[in-house]
């Protein structure tokens, strides 16, 4: 799986830049609005695409395609001591992604958008008890079909919405030290989600 995301992720790539040769680039800044939701259990704590705003980088081909870099991130540490123990703990999320989007014009102000969004969550965890330090990493993969709409209020700003219908395929955790059970794990996910946009162009 992780292969073929990342050979998709290539193609996008070398495509739009091979079209962007042929058409004048505009170039934004957007952010994302959704909730929150932090999925944990005893092995991981896992943020889904469904989790904290993202900013993005909305970058138009012409008047009938798109691709959106996307990134996130999120940190938490801690510190506690007492007498006879010390305990640390941090945790870090990652969020990375790349829209491709297909945008059909209904009017002068308003376009229908239609696509894929592609990425990678990649979370790391570190505990220190006492001097002694365990740490926890993983790394998730998801594509999403999406559909939204964008209205644009003037030249430079935007207010819109998309849902989306998200696969999810978690990763593989790695512990240090090591700790194995013996057993393969596969799991994975199926999410819908929906997200209000506001965007900035230059």
């Amino acid at each position: 799986m992780k292969k073929i995301l990342y050979s998709i992720l290539n193609l996008i790539l070398i495509s739009n830049i091979i079209i962007a040769q042929e058409t004048e680039l505009s170039f934004g800044l957007g952010v994302s609005l959704n909730p929150t939701a932090v999925f944990g259990n005893s092995s991981s704590i896992m943020l889904l695409p469904v989790g904290f705003s993202n900013f993005y980088i909305p970058i138009t081909l012409n008047n009938s395609k798109r691709i959106e870099p996307e990134f996130g991130i999120y940190s938490y540490s801690s510190e506690s001591t007492s007498e006879g123990y010390s305990i640390e703990n941090s945790s870090t999320i990652t969020r990375l992604g790349l829209g491709l989007l297909f945008l059909k014009p209904y009017s002068d102000n308003f376009n229908a958008s239609f696509g894929l969004r592609i990425g990678l969550l990649s979370h790391s965890t570190t505990s220190k008890y006492n001097g002694e330090t365990s740490s926890r990493d993983q790394s998730d993969l998801y594509i999403g079909i999406v559909v939204g709409g964008e209205h644009m209020l003037s030249e430079h700003f935007s207010i819109g919405g998309e849902i989306q219908l998200n696969y999810i395929e978690i990763g593989e955790e790695k512990r240090t030290p090591s700790a194995s059970n013996g057993n393969d794990r596969s799991e994975s996910m199926i999410t819908n989600n929906a997200l209000l946009f506001f965007r900035w162009y230059y």
